[in-house]
């Protein structure tokens, strides 16, 4: 065990299998977080795909918008259209979700 700047006690623990755990206790209170150590290549291939979900997560939202309040889109007369290009954006993340699952998942 060892303290930090702050005097707090923490642990840090590396498996072989690439993970690592840190216990720390701070204010009482005991935190716990486990990541995957991973190769550069790796972060950007999962990078790559938290963008692509975060895309089809917004255009999602828009589209619920324009769903639920099309006369307040003043830049959208035609609400139709404007759900289109969300629905073609969102394709394009999913595209993208296909090919990183189907090249780069392990």
């Amino acid at each position: 065990m060892k303290k930090d700047k702050n005097n707090k006690m923490s642990i840090a623990e590396q498996y072989p299998d690439g993970y690592s755990i840190e216990w720390r206790k701070l204010d009482d209170q005991v935190y716990i977080n486990k990541e995957k150590k991973m190769k550069p290549g790796e972060a950007i291939i999962l990078a790559a795909k938290a963008q692509a979900e975060g895309e089809i997560a917004v255009h999602k939202a828009n589209i619920m918008v324009y769903q639920t309040m099309p006369a307040g889109i003043g830049e959208h007369s035609d609400v139709t259209e404007a759900v289109i290009e969300e629905l073609d954006k969102m394709a394009a993340a999913a595209d993208r979700l296909e090919m990183i699952e189907k090249y780069f998942s392990s």
